[in-house]
């Protein structure tokens, strides 16, 4: 069942454990992939038909 993680945002940083860290290629592998999920949702809006919008 996906519908439970669907509805929830992406943090913009990983959420990490008191006394764990992130590796600096997971952090900037994390931080692109939010950057380019931001993109897309913008050009799904510009390309929306303003009804639905």
């Amino acid at each position: 069942d996906k519908s439970n993680y669907l509805e929830q945002p992406i943090p913009p940083a990983p959420i990490v454990p008191a006394g764990q860290h992130v590796a600096p290629e997971i952090l900037a592998t994390h931080i692109a992939w939010i950057k380019g999920s931001k993109e897309i949702a913008g050009l799904m809006l510009m390309t929306m038909e303003p009804e639905i919008q």
